[in-house]
């Protein structure tokens, strides 16, 4: 099964009222990981720089600026790099709590609405179904999603 057919597969099994929400939660999380590469590189290149400032002079697009303002204060160059990159993870790492509680918040509007259906299915059913059934095995089945921390909001 190729990768497209499997994502189409599993946005189809999603309520159409809930599609939006996941869609923009997968292209969150894979903004998020392309921030922590990009993060990942900030580090390595802040270390190249204490290491070796002349390496500011091989960086892409940014270079020649960094080297003026290394040259032009040889004193506070590191301290507002190494700023830079601290402010660029408080971004990211912001930017991350953002999507953690968008996604708990989506996992739980979705979790409900399965569990509704599930309890209006319950309710519809013909009373003999439930002389054949333990009361306490559906409400299982229904509340089962939320596990005991959850909290609908």
């Amino acid at each position: 099964m190729s990768v497209r057919r499997a994502i189409r597969r599993a946005v189809a099994m999603i309520e159409p009222g809930h599609r939006p929400a996941w869609i923009a939660l997968g292209a969150l999380s894979a903004l998020l990981a392309l921030l922590e590469m990009l993060g990942a590189a900030l580090v390595f290149g802040l270390v190249g720089v204490v290491a070796n400032p002349g390496v500011l002079t091989r960086v892409p697009l940014v270079g020649p600026l960094l080297v003026d303002f290394v040259q032009a204060n040889p004193a506070v160059a590191l301290p507002a790099l190494a700023a830079g990159v601290a402010g660029f993870f408080l971004v990211k790492n912001l930017l991350l709590f953002v999507e953690i509680v968008f996604r708990e918040r989506t996992e739980l509007r979705t979790m409900a609405t399965i569990s509704g259906g599930l309890l209006r299915g319950y309710l519809r059913a013909p009373y003999a179904f439930h002389f054949r059934r333990n009361s306490a095995e559906l409400f299982r089945n229904v509340d089962q999603p939320f596990g005991k921390d959850a909290v609908l909001r």
